[in-house]
């Protein structure tokens, strides 16, 4: 059997081709890129009536193309405020597509500008946000599910954060009116010693107590001196003759 020399090149490159593979075993692997995470934040407690404002945000993500972002909820206790979504990123086409329970907002590059945030180019975030009105009492929630198309149109798998934010909602107050107080009776003053009636007179011969007697007194010494001058003119006139 012969050896195998150090100089035989067929050793050598053995060497350089295991030294190689070694080292490369053992250089610490770089900083591989983050996968996406979805977050979602809304008011946990409201009363009915009263908005839900919903915000979600998608970050680290590369290679973006076009993407839908689908928010689930119950239409028994939420109903979408028209309008309130906001737009992706700039240079793309914006649209909300509405079905029973669910709001998808859609967004596109528009015809050949390139994709977002391809390789090498750093990953971005990708924004968004909407808002409900209360319709129902009870407790529900509002689930959120992103998928991404990149370069070439290829789809991507629904990325695995599937983030759900609970809602609270609660029915309003009830307002009991405070009593109006009762008024207190008035008391009626004490009645008056019943009056005396006055006599009223009837005709000119109705006279009573004093004043009576003193008209009739008149009345007769009037009678008299009437008397008396009618007997002096007859006097007179008998002398006359």
């Amino acid at each position: 059997m012969h050896q195998l020399s150090l100089r035989s090149p067929r050793l050598r490159l053995a060497l350089l081709a295991g030294g190689l593979a070694l080292g490369l075993s053992v250089i610490p692997a770089g900083a591989a890129q983050a996968a996406p995470t979805t977050t979602i934040t809304t008011t946990p407690a409201v009363e009915i009536g009263q908005p839900v404002d919903v915000t979600l945000n998608v970050a680290d993500v590369s290679d973006v193309y076009s993407y839908a972002i689908t928010f689930s909820f119950d239409p028994a206790l939420f109903d979408y405020d028209a309008d309130s979504a906001t737009d992706g990123p700039a240079g793309g086409y914006n649209t909300v597509v509405e079905g029973p329970g669910t709001v998808t907002l859609v967004y596109s590059r528009l015809g050949t500008s390139p994709a977002l945030a391809v390789a090498p180019a750093a990953p971005i975030s990708l924004p968004a946000a909407l808002s409900f009105t209360t319709v129902g009492v009870g407790s529900g929630s509002i689930t959120a599910s992103v998928s991404i198309v990149g370069t070439g149109g290829v789809a991507a798998a629904p990325i695995a954060d599937v983030v759900t934010a609970p809602v609270a909602v609660a029915a309003l107050p009830v307002v009991t009116p405070t009593p109006t107080p009762t008024p207190t009776p008035t008391v009626a003053p004490a009645a008056d010693s019943t009056p005396t009636p006055v006599a009223s007179a009837t005709g000119n011969l109705a006279f009573t107590g004093f004043d009576g007697g003193l008209l009739l007194i008149l009345a007769a010494g009037g009678l008299v001196v009437i008397g008396a001058g009618v007997l002096v003119v007859r006097r007179r006139i008998a002398s006359a003759r």
